[in-house]
């Protein structure tokens, strides 16, 4: 970009101003040392080092200019990580395979439409060329303004359709267009705006810096994909759908205000038919195409189980049964997308499908079925040693933990939701109050101070170290005490090392190596004005601002780096969130800045008060700044670690539960999303929780 504002004319601007205000310390250091610099020289002394580097500090930001630019390429960086994660998630919910059912979706009227074209359509429509397309990507994108409902029965592939569009839409995506980024619905606290609520999740979910997900939130860049509005409300007791269903109409309402300069801006909603038929059509979606998911004909059924079969002889008799009763019970059971992936696992490699014709109802067969889904996929998926006994307990814990959760709308803590519905989300960092929330926290409490304790009061007491280190030992053990006992969890940290390279290390140099020099300089001033800075790390105890040279360097190297390591977290974010690597990069990330800020201490206190006083200064901050240190809640690491010896304790979760957790992830069980574990369908999460021990799968 050409002019003042462009980016190599700021980083010239950059460099000089850094060049500038190394030049005044040295300037001043040497008339200070020289006596040669009245009282009256002070202020200017002080203020031109300051003045300079506010210059500079004001220069990084980014002209307006630049921030179209920088949304755009942000949005790409987003539609290759939901590219990432969505992808496998689509196969596991295919049942870890590519074959598709053809789902067929019919128009439904509503209040205010949207103009759409004409009927329905495919999921895949066939060309001349026997090839498939995505229909529902071509329907999407001729409806005006671009905001899809779509609904069916529980299991029918609501969000199997929107995930299929999903991709569909970022494989073909032209530089303006927005990203789809898919969410669950239910844990939207509607008290919060939906702008709010989409930046929140793309800095939970995939570790953006919260200022660049507001401007891609804000700029329409990213297309909500809200699944599950159903999710929002308990049901009656009979369990039919709630007619009143605060939050869901609250939403309906949130997303009839969301708006694109005049227009309605796109989104997608999924919903059960029945949930959003019971809201009324004064409540539903206005400007907005409304498809519904049909049931999947007698056809596409045995189409889709013949081949996903590598045995048609064993499922012969079933096949036939639906190609000649295509209107019969077990078309009318097989007749969810959801059903045909069971039959398809669960008989994959062993029983006899013509099982299934035994059964006279589809509640029937789902009973029949999810009574031997976790066994037949614990035996399909290479586990270390889980047996189906205990994958089902394990599932259980957590799936009860979810249905006593309810939607929590707060992300980073563990505290327990208000809304009455079931929790979809497992989250490593929040599965803590699972162990019972007393138990986790006192042995975080004891853990993390013992630590500390063991680690740094042992060499500070065997150590002559000035009487200001004790207290600082004490302070720290404080304070990483209170930390662990938060029933806050801070949000785990990602930061981007990418940006530690090249020239952003020099300028993070330059930076601490300024700040330092500042310091040094009033420190300095203090000492030979008012007779020396009694107890200050950096005092001029040494004599003078020659004897502050190597302090000032030592300290300036290493809290240029801590700096520059901290404003790593505001950069954008790696590759698409796995759950496990989130605690791992926090825990880095920790380490590296508890490291550089306890060399930046020592080498102060060192060079001050002794060799001794120096080690354990760096000892003390390191390990503080490993354990503690976190203003804003308890580690999500070390909250996690608690939770799961207190867990195994219990014998209620496996003791590598990532491991596990992972593995069911594979088996078909799970899916990820983000950050977050869910069970593969809400039908499975309520069976599991429902019981206790495997039902008799004979």
């Amino acid at each position: 970009m050409a002019g003042f504002g462009g980016r190599g004319r700021r980083r010239a601007m950059v460099a000089a101003g850094v060049v500038a205000v190394v030049a005044s310390l040295l300037w001043s250091g040497f008339h200070l040392a020289r006596g040669a610099l009245g009282p009256a020289d002070v202020a200017a002394v002080i203020g031109v080092p300051l003045g300079v580097l506010a210059v500079v500090l004001g220069l990084r930001r980014p002209p307006v200019d630049d921030l179209a630019d920088q949304a755009r390429a942000a949005a790409t960086t987003l539609a290759a990580q939901i590219l990432a994660a969505e992808g496998p998630q689509l196969r596991l919910l295919l049942g870890d395979d590519t074959e598709r059912i053809n789902l067929r979706y019919t128009l439904v009227g509503g209040p205010r439409p949207a103009r759409t074209p004409a009927g329905g359509g495919h999921l895949l429509n066939g060309d001349d060329d026997g090839a498939s397309m995505l229909d529902i990507a071509t329907y999407y994108r001729s409806t005006r303004p671009r905001r899809l409902v779509v609904t069916g029965e529980a299991g029918a592939g609501k969000t199997t359709l929107a995930m299929e569009l999903m991709l569909a839409l970022i494989e073909e995506r032209e530089l303006d267009d927005p990203v789809p980024v898919r969410l669950s619905v239910g844990e939207w606290d509607t008290a919060v705006s939906l702008e709010d609520h989409l930046t929140a999740y793309l800095v939970r979910a995939y570790q953006w810096s919260r200022g660049m997900a507001a401007q891609l939130v804000g700029q329409r860049l990213v297309l909500p994909v809200l699944d599950g509005l159903d999710e929002m409300d308990p049901t009656l007791p009979n369990g039919s759908p709630d007619p009143e269903a605060v939050r869901a109409r609250a939403a309906l309402q949130a997303l009839n205000r969301y708006q694109d300069g005049r227009d309605a801006a796109p989104l997608v909603l999924t919903c059960r038919t029945g949930h959003y038929d019971a809201l009324g059509h004064a409540t539903h979606l206005v400007k907005a195409a409304h498809i519904a998911i049909e049931p999947v004909e007698a056809a596409d059924a045995q189409s889709y189980l013949a081949a996903r079969t590598a045995d048609p002889t064993r499922w012969q008799p079933l096949l036939d049964t639906l190609s000649n009763h295509p209107h019969g019970v077990l078309s009318r059971s097989l007749s969810t997308p959801w059903r045909l992936c069971l039959a398809a696992t669960v008989y994959a490699e062993e029983g006899d499908p013509a099982d299934l014709l035994a059964h006279p109802s589809p509640d029937s067969l789902d009973q029949h079925l999810l009574a031997r889904y976790i066994a037949a996929a614990t035996k399909r998926c290479p586990s270390p040693g889980y047996a189906p006994e205990e994958v089902h307990g394990w599932l259980h814990h957590l799936a009860t933990h979810l249905a006593a959760q309810g939607a929590d709308p707060t992300p980073d803590n563990g505290a327990t939701g208000t809304s009455g519905g079931p929790g979809t989300d497992l989250i490593l960092h929040r599965l803590w109050p699972l162990a019972g929330a007393r138990q986790v926290r006192t042995l975080h409490t004891v853990l993390t101070t013992g630590l500390f304790l063991v680690a740094c009061a042992g060499p500070a007491m065997m150590l002559r170290v000035p009487a200001s280190l004790i207290g600082l030992v004490v302070a720290a053990a404080l304070e990483v005490a209170l930390g662990a006992a938060s029933s806050d969890v801070r949000p785990p940290r990602r930061p981007n090392w990418q940006q530690l390279r090249g020239r952003r290390i020099v300028q993070f140099l330059g930076l601490g190596m300024v700040l330092s020099g500042v310091v040094t300089a009033i420190n300095a001033l203090i000492g030979t004005y008012l007779g020396g800075f009694a107890g200050g790390a950096l005092g001029g105890t040494v004599g003078g601002l020659g004897g502050q040279i190597a302090p000032t360097l030592g300290y300036g190297v290493f809290g240029g780096l801590a700096m520059g390591l901290y404003a790593t977290v505001d950069g954008p974010p790696s590759p698409a969130a796995r759950p496990g690597e989130v605690l791992r990069d926090d825990f880095l990330w920790s380490l590296a800045f508890a490291l550089l800020l306890g060399a930046a201490s020592g080498t102060a206190f060192g060079l001050t008060d002794g060799p001794a006083a120096g080690t354990v200064a760096a000892l003390v901050i390191a390990v503080w700044g490993t354990v503690g240190l976190s203003m804003s809640g308890a580690r999500p690491g070390q909250r996690y670690l608690a939770f799961v010896i207190c867990s195994r304790l219990r014998a209620k979760t496996p003791l590598r539960l990532r491991t596990f957790l992972d593995w069911a992830t594979r088996a078909g069980i799970l899916r990820k999303s983000g950050p977050a574990y869910q069970f593969r369908h809400r039908e499975l999460q309520h069976w599991v929780a429902e019981h206790p021990v495997p039902a008799d799968s004979r």
